[in-house]
């Protein structure tokens, strides 16, 4: 049972279309992931193109079983365990009819249908005991072997995972829990941050919970392949598949503080559920509890609890009622109408990390983060990031990851040559964040960081300024190419290679690296402070109103102070074409 589309709002299937709902319908939402605030509840919807399927894990049962059957026993233990499965999976009497136990899986007769049938009872399913063995988990440790299908080093993070890992070292995410037994959030991470980078903690057993404060936890409450197959003795028994298990987990002295830790994160933070279904008890047991120690009311800002999903589905529902209390009877359909993302997790992740960034930049442009940039400056710059994030959006196909990956080596290329004169001499995965913590606390810091980082925003804002008004376009540079950029423009009078940093010592140590010469006829260098004196290294050349000038240097500093109070933009506009 879902929630029809005319209570809430529209499907949102592409990145542009999510972004753009971030800016309007979601605004609650983006200002709540880009302070930190959601806790994120992550189903197998995050990992549905990555991870071998429940059809396909279902699938090796049965095979294991079919191939051990002994024909000329009637008592066989593998051929009593298919028929126990057939029954609890309520598999119809036709299709068990017509199945063959003598030939091969692949080969029976309506086998897709049997395994969606068996999918919906798979937890039932997997309780079937085979005599004979005496672990209760024989099916999915033996049978399905759990380390092979999740634990496998061979799998790849998709989009979803990277996103998760970029918003992690983003301080955008730093709690979330999840029902995945695979690895891949941990792999993105990895390949972003350099193997253990001890940004994320993963927590399977209660005495994982012990130690110092981490940049994000990540609960997997219904236990973790990779820790298992690592450590079987204290990790194995953490699986949980089995109708049994989940009804029980709840009232498990194992699992103890796990369920205390993640009830008060219920209460204590808004949800952010993506990809999960949340039909099984313990997670509705959750909810219930922390509706007994704090209900959400109604409005909350951000909204305390959201779906990363194109329906809402009946146990979602039941959540909500639990999450708002009696507020839910008085305000349902406003609920409901505000509670649905409208899109699956790939593309709402993708534009998450688009808006989180381009947020982070428009707060430190803000006037409240910078007194010192005229308001109608700074509501100019504000509007030509949006634009900048549209057609960033706008260029996403049909393969999320080839842009996810794209955008990080584009970011990182950008943000360490602003802050060391010198691009990696081999890019890799490596994300450079442009900060570590959500941007209130960002402010707190050091003046020089917070100064940098305001230099950059209305640096790439004014660049994207050009984009607004139609003097060119601009193009993501290539880690692989560093020599080209890392922006480039093109315009009316052909292209422009632009390099940005924080200041001019730094864009000389570019220079005596090789990365471009002064004398280049089609440079645009952006620094954060003042220049020396212009001298004949930074010629002027005029090109007209919408052209681009070249061999050029302009500072972000001296602009400010040099602009009229509401022509920032224009005065840059000059100065590039002047």
């Amino acid at each position: 049972m879902s929630i029809p589309p005319s209570s809430g709002p529209p499907t949102r299937k592409t990145v542009r279309e999510v972004v753009d709902a971030l800016d309007t319908d979601l605004a609650s939402v983006s200002r709540g992931v880009a302070a930190g605030t959601y806790a994120m509840w992550l189903g197998s919807g995050i990992s549905r193109d990555s991870v071998p399927s429940v059809s396909k894990l279902l699938t090796r049962v049965l095979a294991y079983l079919q191939e051990r059957i002994a024909t000329a026993d009637p008592d066989c233990p593998f051929r009593k365990a298919l028929g126990q499965i057939f029954s609890l999976g309520m598999v119809p009497n036709v299709l068990r009819e017509a199945v063959d136990f003598a030939k091969p899986v692949d080969d029976w007769v309506g086998l897709d249908e049997i395994l969606r049938t068996l999918a919906i009872h798979y937890s039932r399913v997997m309780e079937v005991p085979v005599d004979g063995t005496a672990d209760e988990d024989f099916l999915l440790w033996a049978a399905a072997d759990v380390r092979a299908l999740y634990a496998d080093t061979k799998l790849v993070p998709d989009a979803e995972h990277l996103c998760l890992a970029v918003l992690a070292l983003e301080g955008a995410l730093n709690t979330a829990a999840t029902a995945n037994w695979d690895g891949l959030i941990e792999a993105a991470m990895d390949l972003l941050a350099g193997p253990g980078n001890g940004i994320i903690d993963v927590r399977v057993h209660d005495e994982d919970f012990r130690g110092p404060p981490v940049r994000c936890e990540l609960i997997k409450f219904h236990g973790c392949a990779v820790k298992a197959a690592l450590n079987p003795e204290k990790y194995r028994a953490m699986l949980i598949v089995r109708d049994t298990q989940v009804t029980g987990w709840i009232q498990s002295p194992e699992h103890k503080l796990t369920v205390q830790r993640l009830t008060s994160i219920v209460a204590e933070r808004p949800t952010l559920m993506i990809g999960l279904s949340a039909q099984d008890a313990n997670i509705q047991e959750i909810f219930s509890r922390a509706k007994k120690l704090l209900a959400w009311p109604w409005p909350s800002d951000p909204t305390a609890m959201v779906f990363c999903e194109e329906e809402v589905g009946f146990d979602q529902t039941k959540l909500l009622k639990l999450m708002y209390r009696d507020e839910y009877a008085d305000h349902q359909a406003e609920i409901l109408a505000s509670c649905r993302i409208g899109s699956f997790a790939k593309p709402f992740l993708v534009g998450l990390v688009l808006q989180t960034l381009i947020m982070k930049m428009r707060q430190f442009i803000s006037a409240n983060a910078a007194p010192l940039l005229n308001v109608a400056d700074a509501d100019e710059l504000i509007l030509s990031l949006g634009t900048l994030r549209d057609k960033a959006a706008d260029t996403v196909g049909v393969d999320h990851r080839e842009f996810v990956l794209r955008l990080i080596g584009a970011a990182s290329f950008a943000m360490t040559t602003f802050r060391t004169g010198e691009p990696e001499s081999n890019p890799s995965t490596r994300y450079e964040p442009f900060s570590v913590q959500p941007v209130h606390l960002t402010l707190t810091g050091p003046a020089s960081a917070v100064f940098e980082l305001r230099c950059f925003s209305i640096a790439l804002a004014l660049i994207a300024s050009g984009l607004r008004s139609g003097a060119w376009s601009v193009a993501l540079g290539d880690p692989a190419r560093p020599k080209e950029g890392v922006l480039s423009l093109s315009g009316p009078k052909g292209s422009t290679k632009v390099f940005v940093v924080r200041d001019s010592l730094l864009l000389a140590k570019l220079e005596s690296s090789g990365y471009f010469k002064s004398s280049d006829a089609n440079v645009l260098a952006v620094i954060g402070t003042d220049l020396p004196t212009p001298s004949q290294r930074s010629p002027r050349v005029g090109y007209g109103r919408t052209g681009i000038a070249v061999g050029r240097e302009v500072s972000i500093e001296a602009m400010i102070r040099d602009a009229p109070p509401g022509g920032l933009v224009e005065h840059f506009l000059r100065q590039v074409a002047a």
